[in-house]
């Protein structure tokens, strides 16, 4: 094992010698040893080293002669008064980024904000826990849940009330997310027939669009982005749906009943 580890300098040179044969450009050792190109022959030698025993003699000639010709460049030593120096410039440079003592008073007001957000996290985090809880009473789906739990705690009367004045207000009517690649498909469709149509974004912002979500969801059993709504009533979203009635704007297209339903609600 110690042939074999005073022969390390050589086996590197010998490894990034092949990686330059197959290839390869880089190889990472350490920056200070500089590498000779090696021969087969020596390749050979060195194998042949660190499987073979050897005197004392021989060992200590090893490492010597593979220092010399694999690592000739060697870092400078330096006097007792320049590694002082060094010394002093690195404790002032640590000295100089360590931050300065705060008073009790400052301790003690930083201990309080991290309690108090500490606290605040732990009772969202118990709030939403009962929300998964009584979504699940409720017989709610995966989605559903999911849906619930973004939207947090909020008046679900009131929202309730907004969403179904909303699919009211006007002929057609999507509630989108400005990123969704189905709502982003859905709008080019509706602008390449020339529907009329009023998009409520529910991202924008999220606090009063997860909400709004939730209470779609329990409108329509469908908590998937867009929901459309055409003469109030839901048809699905863009490709997907709930029934033969709300299969979504493809399958409506596909039966041709898109632009009929559109036109007679006046959109269209």
């Amino acid at each position: 094992m110690k042939n074999i580890r005073e022969s390390i300098p050589v086996l590197l040179a010998i490894a990034f010698q092949a990686n330059q044969i197959h290839g390869f450009t880089s190889f990472n050792i350490n920056p200070g040893l500089v590498l000779r190109p090696v021969s087969i022959k020596e390749s050979r030698d060195v194998l042949s080293l660190a499987s073979s025993p050897q005197s004392d003699g021989e060992k200590s000639e090893v490492p010597v002669a593979a220092t010399e010709n694999v690592n000739p460049v060697q870092a400078s030593s330096q006097s007792d008064g320049e590694k002082s120096e060094v010394s002093v410039a690195s404790t002032e440079k640590v000295n100089s980024v360590q931050p300065s003592p705060q008073s009790d008073g400052e301790r003690s007001e930083v201990s309080a904000a991290v309690s108090d957000k500490v606290n605040s996290i732990q009772d969202d985090l118990k709030a939403r826990y009962a929300i998964v809880q009584k979504s699940r009473d409720e017989g709610a789906s995966f989605k559903q849940i999911i849906a619930n739990v973004l939207a947090g705690e909020y008046d679900m009367n009131a929202v309730k009330v907004e969403v179904l004045e909303m699919i009211k207000s006007a002929p057609c009517v999507m509630f989108t997310w400005e990123n969704s690649p189905s709502c982003k498909k859905a709008v080019e469709a509706f602008d390449l027939v020339g529907a009329n149509v009023k998009i409520i974004r529910l991202d924008d912002p999220w606090d009063k669009g997860n909400p709004m979500r939730a209470e779609l969801g329990k409108l329509v059993g469908r908590t998937s982005v867009p929901f459309v709504f055409i003469g109030g009533e839901y048809v699905g979203g863009y490709d997907g749906g709930t029934s033969d009635v709300a299969p979504g704007m493809v399958n409506l297209a596909f039966k041709g009943t898109l632009s009929t339903q559109l036109k007679e609600a006046g959109a269209l």
